[in-house]
């Protein structure tokens, strides 16, 4: 019998990491504003400065702690891959393995253990989860991926039912640095959308997660805008903001109800991801 060591969950930091950031921010703020001999003009600027300070910090917060969630769990893989013998155990042994960790990691779909010939050896998949992409592509990928930089990033795809999802993965090795198989991980990124309906910002406003690669959403605290087909309001900010700009604050108007809207983003680094804080300036 084969057993890992359950793990926290990364993402269930944020919400307190976020709220802790706020706090100290706001302290900031406040004695600023208690000691400020400006105008009040000046001291409105100054707020507004802060404001976007704040949101900018946290956007910041989660686009690293999304980081670190993607490299947990690709070290979790690599404790995987890496256990004693697991190479050329059978496939019996390995689904026994695979199946341990669905049980303590359920953000993961779907598990493979393939051939350098992109062959499985063997897989567990979750019921009605499967990308709609092709899977023989993408195992051709990993393989070559793993090979030349000891890893594989995949692109965001979206399963059957609609959710988002991105593939891991890393090589299978008896002898180092000759690798004989890849494991393949489809990890659920729902989990981000279910983290990001409890972070509130001011009145109105709301964080959603972005993939500049393919200009979707890939987490939204709605999950109806986040699973619907049509492309969200949301994505049509991205041309706004700058390539080269790893963070920033743009202002625009939503030509469906004139409203002007505020957004802060920061990037997720490796991911081409951008992490947007929306919210309508001066809601009454």
């Amino acid at each position: 019998m084969y057993a890992l060591k359950t793990a926290s969950n990364p993402l269930m930091k944020l919400r307190r990491l976020t709220r802790a950031t706020e706090l100290c921010l706001c302290v900031v703020l406040t004695i600023s504003w208690l000691i400020s001999s400006c105008s009040p003009n000046q001291i409105e600027n100054v707020a507004q400065n802060e404001k976007i300070a704040l949101r900018v910090a946290i956007a910041q917060k989660i686009a690293d702690e999304t980081s670190r969630y993607f490299e947990n769990m690709m070290s979790l893989l690599g404790v995987i891959a890496h256990l004693p013998g697991f190479g050329t155990m059978t496939a019996t042994q390995q689904t026994q393995i695979l199946g341990n960790v669905y049980n303590h990691y359920p953000m993961f779909d779907r598990l493979a253990v393939v051939n350098l010939n992109s062959k499985e050896r063997t897989a567990i998949t979750r019921m009605g989860r499967f990308p709609t992409e092709d899977i023989s592509k993408e195992r051709t990928e990993a393989i070559r991926s793993t090979q030349s930089i000891g890893q594989y990033i995949g692109p965001v795809q979206f399963a059957a039912d609609g959710h988002p999802e991105i593939s891991l993965a890393v090589p299978i090795e008896s002898v180092p640095g000759h690798p004989t198989a890849v494991l393949l991980g489809h990890l659920n990124l729902m989990d981000l959308s279910s983290l990001l309906k409890d972070v509130s910002i001011g009145k109105q406003g709301y964080a959603y997660i972005v993939d500049m690669r393919k200009r979707q959403l890939i987490a939204h605290p709605n999950l109806t805008v986040l699973l619907n087909a049509t492309p969200s309001p949301e994505t049509e900010i991205i041309h706004m903001t700058s390539a080269d700009a790893p963070s920033g604050v743009i202002e625009f108007k939503d030509t469906s109800n004139q409203k002007v809207h505020t957004a802060v983003y920061s990037t997720v680094p490796r991911l081409n991801w951008r992490v947007f804080f929306q919210e309508t300036a001066n809601p009454k």
